[in-house]
């Protein structure tokens, strides 16, 4: 599969697909007229995005059809992970998978265990926290479950 990195996108989504549909987009097709299965690499950008980017693959997965057409967003390890999920998965084509960061922080933590100054992550359902333990909390109150959730 053909790797294409994507640069020079404008913030604007309207400007960006403009862009891509101008500059990128007669890339991929004369990659894909050589029979090569391509993957665009787009650069990081917010939710605006995703949508003229998830219809462009889809209808250049169309178009190319049986070869396979991707593009993913990300970088590092989850942007490689994607990139060998993609290459050893051949129905897999038209799709915009973006590769999340790692969470860093306490932004995975229970905000309570986190207020306190402990950061250790909140309970698994194994560890007694089931889908009657969270309907009773809703009902009784999420902030009274946190605050009693040992840390």
């Amino acid at each position: 599969m053909k790797r294409v990195v994507i640069d020079n996108l404008p913030d604007e989504p309207l400007a960006a697909a403009g862009v891509f549909h101008q500059h990128w987009l007669p890339h991929a097709e004369a990659l894909l007229d050589e029979g090569q299965d391509v993957l665009l690499i787009f650069p990081p950008a917010d939710h605006t995005h995703r949508a003229w980017r998830t219809t462009a693959l889809q209808g250049l997965a169309r178009q190319a059809a049986p070869l396979r057409v991707s593009g993913a967003t990300g970088s590092g390890d989850p942007l490689d992970a994607i990139t060998a999920y993609l290459a050893a998965a051949p129905g897999v084509t038209g799709q915009y998978l973006e590769a999340a960061p790692k969470m860093t922080g306490s932004a995975h933590l229970n905000p309570a265990c986190a207020a306190r100054g402990n950061n250790r992550r909140p309970p698994r359902r194994s560890e007694g926290i089931g889908p009657s333990a969270l309907r009773t909390a809703y009902l009784a109150g999420i902030e009274e479950l946190a605050a009693s959730t040992p840390c």
